[in-house]
Parts: structure tokens; C-alpha cells; sequence
């Protein structure tokens, strides 16, 4: 196919490949408006395909997956650091640091953790109120039994996932059961 360039001063060319498919793809829509019409000055767009390229397809939930991790006997540690690798997407062929991955990350049997007794102790989850005098500390050990062991497997994996503005999308796509 060729069309007549505007950098090239309107001399004929033959396009690249990607361009030829946009300039199909209008051409489909032109023929298929004209003779589709479901209502005077409109078009039926209902039954037009719609592509996405193989470079947005993560970005769209195309390729999403889900990864899982059973948690049974494991220790809390490295299955919350298997989780935020997954959740970044570095376990995929397609990883890119900056687009969201859509890998789905689903922990079973939670409840089953292994969890040492010291860390119950050492581990410290600190909050700040914004308040003088409101800075709050929270043990492992008194956060268990108060919030669930799921609630303390969330606020890891958040803390080791890259403080951006794709966290919040990340830890959305994170399902814990016990």
C-alpha cells in the first residue's frame, strides 16, 4: 500500500507495516459504517472488533495471570517476598518496570504460616497520626490476634513493593485466604 507522505515533500512510499494496519483498519470502519446504519445520522459500532496491540496488552488485563502460593509451612518472610516479586511482575518473560503486570496473586492457607516467636516480639509496625504525642507501635504479636495474619501479610508485602504510584494497583490485585 502506498500514500503519499508529508515529510517526504508528497512523493509516494510504501509504509511501514504498523501504519498499513491503521490505514486498513480505517478503511474497514469507512465500508462498514456506510453500511451499517441502525438509526438515521448514526452507526451500529456494537459489532466492529476492536484490536490491541501486543505492547498494551498487559495494560488492558489481556494477559493477566494469576500466580499462587500455597503458604503452608512456609515462613512469613520469603512468602511475602514471593508475593511482592509476583506482584511486580518479575516472575514473567514480558517484565517491564514501569506497566502494570496484571499477574493476580492469590495466598492460600495463610493460617498455616511459620512464623517464629522471636519476630513476634521484634517485629515493629509503627503508625504516625500527624498529631504531637500520636506516633503508635504494634507488635507482630499483638497485631495477630487483634487484625488476622492477613492483615500482617498485606502490610509486608506493601512495604516491599517500590513506593510509586503503581503500589496501590498492585496490592489491589492480592488475595490472601487462611
Amino acid at each position: 500500500m502506498t500514500r503519499t507522505d508529508p515529510k517526504n515533500n508528497g512523493v509516494a512510499r510504501a509504509l511501514p507495516p504498523e501504519r498499513d494496519a491503521v490505514a486498513e483498519n480505517e478503511a474497514y470502519r469507512d465500508m462498514s459504517s456506510s453500511s451499517d446504519k441502525s438509526q438515521p445520522g448514526g452507526s451500529d459500532r456494537s459489532s466492529q472488533a476492536h484490536t490491541v496491540s501486543n505492547k498494551n496488552a498487559i495494560i488492558f488485563g489481556v494477559g493477566s495471570r494469576t500466580h499462587t502460593i500455597n503458604a503452608s509451612g512456609k515462613k512469613f518472610g520469603r512468602v511475602a517476598s514471593e508475593a511482592a516479586k509476583a506482584l511486580m511482575g518479575k516472575m514473567r518473560t514480558d517484565y517491564t518496570p514501569n506497566k502494570p503486570s496484571g499477574v493476580l496473586v492469590e495466598i492460600t492457607n495463610a493460617g498455616n504460616l511459620d512464623i517464629a516467636p522471636i519476630k513476634k516480639s521484634d517485629v515493629i509496625y509503627k503508625r504516625y497520626s500527624g498529631y504531637p504525642g500520636g506516633q503508635r507501635e504494634e507488635s507482630l504479636g499483638a497485631l495477630l490476634p487483634r487484625r488476622g495474619i492477613s492483615i500482617a501479610l498485606r502490610k509486608t508485602i506493601e512495604r516491599m513493593l517500590p513506593r510509586n504510584s503503581m503500589r496501590k494497583d498492585r496490592m489491589k490485585h492480592l488475595s490472601i485466604k487462611e
